[in-house]
């Protein structure tokens, strides 16, 4: 089995312009005669690798307590795009069998609302991408809330300088923070030495 961390590192990463920068800030010491180390930590929930909740963009929206884990655990796609990601290339790209997709862009391009509006046509139920957000910066709002609305969960700050494949097992299930706009995830890709995507089995909990 080969694990792929696909995560950003939070200490020192790259934040959304206007967000504030995550800070580590030690609360116990054993080098000061404290029992243990013990650290805090303070950032906004859309620092790194994070899931965007639709309650993010829509007032009333679901949060992340609501979402549980199954959206963000599946089988997905990484598709590489050189541009930014329009309609039609929705179209000649995705297929009714993806529900996962992952957007590998060297972080540089965007999801415009046009390959938005294509992707509600299919099957995705996650959009990822290698980017601080999904959507340009002039429009931010109206991509993720088309996404949002429509059951698309919105996984962004993603690293994937090193994944040159395009099927994988994904897992990148989000802490649950209750009743907020977004989490941070460790999020990580799955693949069998062969090449084959594993497909774990999830048992379902006895009462």
């Amino acid at each position: 089995m080969i694990i792929y961390d696909i995560s950003k590192n939070i200490d020192g990463c790259e934040v959304y312009p206007g967000d504030p920068m995550p800070t580590i800030h030690r609360m116990q010491s054993l080098s000061k005669g404290d029992s243990c180390n013990l650290s805090g930590i303070s950032m906004c929930l859309h620092t790194g690798t994070h899931i965007d909740a639709p309650s993010h963009f829509l007032d009333g929206g679901g949060t992340i307590g609501d979402a549980g884990v199954e959206p963000f655990i599946g089988e997905c796609h990484v598709i590489p795009v050189a541009h930014n990601i329009t309609g039609l290339f929705i179209e000649n790209t995705v297929t009714e069998n993806m529900h996962k997709v992952l957007f590998k862009t060297g972080g540089k391009f965007y999801l415009d609302k046009s390959g938005a509006n294509a992707l509600i046509e299919t099957n995705v139920k996650l959009v990822g991408i290698d980017a601080l957000s999904v959507s340009s910066g002039y429009d931010e709002a109206s991509t993720h809330r088309i996404l949002l609305q429509n059951g698309i969960y919105i996984l962004e700050g993603l690293n994937l300088s090193e994944i040159t494949g395009r099927k994988y097992f994904l897992f990148a299930a989000p802490i649950n923070t209750g009743s907020t706009d977004g989490a941070p995830c460790r999020a990580v890709l799955l693949q069998k030495d062969d090449g084959i995507v594993p497909l774990p089995v999830f048992g379902k909990r006895r009462d």
